[in-house]
């Protein structure tokens, strides 16, 4: 790559996301600390699966990106997929090569996020998350959604869901620990509908006792003050699954479904490895695509996207994780839900010997793939190392866990407790 003697303005940054948003001041900062690049064609300028210091917008020319599964997308400048930095995700996901003659703008990433947060301010630090972590590279959509939600989050203007008054008046209650069942019963029956769901499940055949119970008392000394607890969250956020629209509806049905397998399925790994308490896997595993929630919220302000899935979908799973730990931390949720939801999908993560609850929803989730189209998106299972720090025995020819395969009926009996 050759260094050009291209002088920079900062007229040359106002048509790129993020720094588009920056003053006067802090874009004549940022031509400081830039360089423009002129690219021979045929040259590689980023390779995937490595991880650097710099950030890449594209002035002129034609770039190829390719993907880990051989998918390749032409990036074209002046175009709405070349005004967002160029395979921005690190390490990154895809190898970068010149189609024609190009000239690159190349910033140093630690010098534009230091201008797009002076102060440290740690509101805007999710938003830089979010930068960092976006896959902008499909275009048109992606790049729409990713600069509308962006924007939203470093305003402080993102609308999170709020988690529903029963669930929280029950985890204020159960930080007495003199509270007793009749307290807990009082706040369960404030809400007829999950009520009604906890004495279903306390007479399921996951918790059925000799007797059927007939009240929410009855259901709660059966179960637990753990376990209701953990339930009552379950149904609680069920309830957020919901849409106005019929298109959204039906994205929202179908995300439900997919959470509760994923539960479903992290409940059964959990009682079968002993390692994991399996109410927490069951609602850490409803929850790993939380954030999916308000990203789905603001397709209705693209009439296009049902034209577009593949590229709605690559936009998705560029926020997901993060918009999910954002709205788990709202929630106070502990740290570990919040990890689950940035990781869940990054198949290589080792981060210690031990596995946690990370591992067992990522290997809940690789299970749910099967016989999906989702599979072709994964690596196989046993390569994945959450797999074998979980030491759950040998697959199946259709790369499934014959512990799971001998415990359908269970996974089917969890995810109809969800669904009551």
């Amino acid at each position: 790559m050759n260094q050009t003697s291209t002088v920079l303005t900062p007229d040359a940054f106002r048509i790129f996301a993020p720094v588009n948003e920056l003053g006067e001041e802090q874009l004549k900062t940022l031509v400081d600390c830039s360089t423009v690049e002129q690219i021979r064609p045929g040259t590689q300028i980023i390779q995937r699966g490595t991880t650097d210091h710099w950030t890449f917008y594209l002035l002129e020319g034609q770039l190829e990106l390719e993907a880990l599964d051989g998918d390749k997308v032409v990036i074209k400048a002046g175009t709405a997929s070349a005004m967002n930095p160029i395979a921005q995700l690190k390490p990154r996901q895809y190898s970068v090569t010149a189609l024609s003659p190009v000239r690159l703008l190349k910033v140093e990433t630690s010098q534009l996020e230091r201008l797009l947060d002076p102060q440290g301010n740690g509101g805007i630090d999710v938003a830089e998350s979010l930068q960092n972590s976006h896959n902008d590279d499909a275009g048109g959509i992606e790049a729409q959604l990713y600069c509308d939600i962006y924007r939203a989050v470093i305003r402080d203007a993102l609308v999170l869901p709020s988690l529903p008054e029963v669930a929280i008046k029950i985890r204020k209650l159960l930080e007495n620990e003199d509270v007793s069942t009749k307290q807990l019963a009082r706040v369960v029956q404030t809400d007829s509908s999950i009520a009604a769901k906890l004495v279903k499940a306390a007479n399921s055949a996951l918790y059925a006792g000799a007797t059927t119970v007939d009240s929410v008392s009855q259901a709660l000394v059966r179960l637990g003050m753990k376990t209701t607890s953990e339930l009552v969250l379950c149904y609680a956020i069920s309830e957020l699954f919901q849409a106005q629209s019929r298109l959204l509806q039906s994205r929202m049905q179908s995300l439900w479904r997919h959470s509760a397998h994923v539960a479903a399925i992290s409940f059964v790994l959990a009682q079968k490895t002993g390692r994991f308490d399996p109410e927490r896997a069951l609602l850490m595993g409803l929850l790993h695509d939380v954030g999916v929630l308000p990203i789905l919220s603001y397709l209705d302000r693209y009439p296009e996207a049902a034209n577009a899935p593949q590229q709605v979908e690559q936009a998705i799973r560029a926020l997901r994780g993060e918009i999910g730990n954002l709205i788990l931390s709202k929630w106070n949720f502990p740290e570990d839900f919040g990890t689950t939801a940035l990781e869940v999908e990054d198949w290589g993560r080792d981060p210690r010997p031990e596995p946690d609850y990370c591992d067992l929803v990522m290997i809940a989730q690789l299970h749910s793939f099967i016989d999906t189209g989702d599979v072709l998106m994964a690596p196989p299972m046993n390569q994945v190392p959450a797999f074998r720090k979980l030491e759950l025995g040998q697959l199946t020819p259709q790369m499934g866990l014959a512990l799971l395969d001998e415990a359908t009926e269970q996974i089917d009996e969890v995810m109809r407790m969800l669904s009551l």
